[in-house]
């Protein structure tokens, strides 16, 4: 699908680049219980509010990364 072009810097653009080419396989995700996806996402406070964020996680950890 095409996207809008987002408003970012060129050195924005830079680094998406530089994490595209370390290869990480990307996924959609949807967070509906807050406004600010990307702290729910990485749950960045223990907030009830950041629980979806916790299947995130546990993608990751369990599918994504050797440990």
């Amino acid at each position: 699908p095409e996207f809008p072009i987002l408003a970012l810097t060129s050195e924005q653009f830079a680094m998406i680049e530089a994490l595209d080419d370390v290869g990480f396989r990307k996924f959609p995700v949807y967070i509906h219980k807050v406004g600010h996806s990307h702290a729910a996402i990485i749950v960045r406070f223990p907030r009830k509010s950041f629980e979806e964020g916790k299947v995130v996680v546990k993608h990751w950890l369990e599918e994504e990364f050797e440990i």
